[in-house]
């Protein structure tokens, strides 16, 4: 009786080998590598704001970008101010030069052109608001 149960599960084999049998299913890829192709779908642009002094950028699917006007990635856009916040030479470099006549005024600008500040002159030298 062994030996019929030893035949019958030989032939159930060989008919499943036969019919194409049960497919292994397959291999997914190894994370490392899933992840290294999501990370090379991402692309960076920036753009160089030249009144604000400063660089802008981002990250996304993909991105465009227009040189001291904007910057966008996936639809988002970021703008560049278009002239400067201020009128006049930086505060900073104005700040604690010769000056005349006493009490005269002159605008000046935050560093990076982030906003308007103002000299006065006292004592023939400028002191301004940094």
């Amino acid at each position: 009786m062994n030996h019929r149960w030893v035949s019958l599960a030989v032939l159930v084999s060989v008919v499943l080998v036969g019919c194409g049998g049960v497919e292994p299913a397959p291999a997914s890829p190894p994370a490392s590598e899933s992840l290294k192709s999501a990370a090379q779908e991402l692309v960076t642009c920036s753009t160089y704001c030249e009144w604000e002094g400063v660089s802008k950028s981002c990250t996304g699917t993909t991105c465009t970008a227009k040189q001291n006007d904007w910057v966008g990635c996936d639809g988002q856009y970021q703008y560049c101010a278009w002239e400067p916040l201020c009128e006049g030479d930086i505060c900073d470099s104005v700040h604690g030069t010769e000056c005349s006549p006493d009490r005269a005024r002159l605008p000046c600008c935050y560093a990076n052109y982030g906003g308007q500040g103002g000299c006065i002159c006292t004592g023939g030298t400028w002191t301004c608001t940094l």
